[in-house]
């Protein structure tokens, strides 16, 4: 005959199914906390795993999401250089207070579609003929949030969700000899309302394509020669700023439109939130409609909605 099986009693009482389970059963030490222990160590190891973070410095001789990873974000330990055409990066990156320079050496487009987040600078070198399309472009869903950004020459489109930050902070333009810069909006809304654009004094021009497009901004300084493009539709972008100075000029509050000669097509800049440039003698029967200043022309859209 086949001896009874022994049966070991646990360390720990088996609660019967009838008795009703206080909230709070996992006990100070024994088997169940080590089990427990040992999960959360597991899920703490695949957290940190799905989130590794790559630090960053130098020059980068690889695409920005090759060096740090499907999946994971970059950290700058030191100033850092992404130098590589034609790729798509989606990684976050924290500029940790250090500079990161996006230059793609006159080479084919890059598209970063992750965070850029500050503190820290961004700093912008695309192609030096910037009459070329965007060839940096700044796309994704989540905002960038640089301490500031320098453009030094190229193509640049702004590509974020409409609303959604593609440039923050002060932005500086400064592009030096024969060399062209351009912002370029893609989607409207795409530039901090806090932010101001600055074209220094850098021999090259600058041009702000609005392509049908509307904008906030705080403060736009441009100097002779520099132009807002804002597109040729029936009815243009409209770029609004609280302070606009040209060639070392601060305009007064109003409309400007391409009468101005720094306007290009058929939208206009708001200085100080004064509206659209148009006054009619009467609602609905501007006979004589007139500019809202000297440097504004009425816009045939804008007459023909009120007519």
């Amino acid at each position: 005959m086949q001896a009874p099986i022994a049966v070991k009693t646990p360390a720990f009482p088996i609660r019967s199914s009838q008795e009703s389970a206080p909230r709070h059963t996992v006990a100070s030490s024994g088997p169940v906390r080590r089990v427990l222990l040992l999960g959360a160590a597991l899920l703490a190891a695949v957290t940190s795993a799905s989130a590794a973070v790559t630090d960053l410095s130098g020059t980068l001789t690889q695409a920005l999401d090759t060096v740090v990873g499907a999946g994971n974000s970059g950290r700058l330990t030191a100033n850092t250089k992404v130098y590589f055409g034609g790729t798509t990066a989606a990684s976050n990156v924290d500029l940790n207070s250090y500079q990161f320079t996006i230059n793609n050496g006159g080479g084919n487009t890059q598209t970063y579609n992750g965070a850029l987040t500050g503190p820290g600078t961004l700093q912008l070198n695309g192609r030096y003929a910037a009459d070329w399309g965007p060839d940096i472009r700044l796309g994704g869903t989540v905002a960038n949030s640089p301490t500031s950004v320098t453009l030094t020459e190229g193509h640049i489109g702004l590509n974020k969700t409409a609303g959604v930050d593609a440039l923050a902070g002060p932005i500086t333009v400064n592009p030096a000899g024969y060399q062209t810069a351009r912002i370029g909006l893609l989607k409207s809304d795409q530039i901090n309302d806090a932010s101001t654009i600055t074209s220094t004094s850098g021999v090259g021009p600058f041009h702000f394509v609005m392509g049908g497009f509307n904008e906030t901004i705080s403060g736009l300084v441009i100097k002779t020669g520099d132009t807002v493009d804002t597109g040729s539709g029936a009815i243009g972008s409209v770029l609004k700023v609280t302070t606009l100075t040209v060639g070392g000029v601060s305009k007064p509050k109003g409309a400007y439109t391409a009468s101005s000669g720094f306007v290009i097509g058929t939208g206009y800049i708001d200085v100080d939130n004064y509206g659209p440039p148009i006054i009619a003698e009467k609602p609905g029967e501007p006979t004589n409609p007139s500019p809202v200043d000297a440097a504004s022309t009425v816009n045939p859209a804008y007459l023909a909605k009120l007519t």
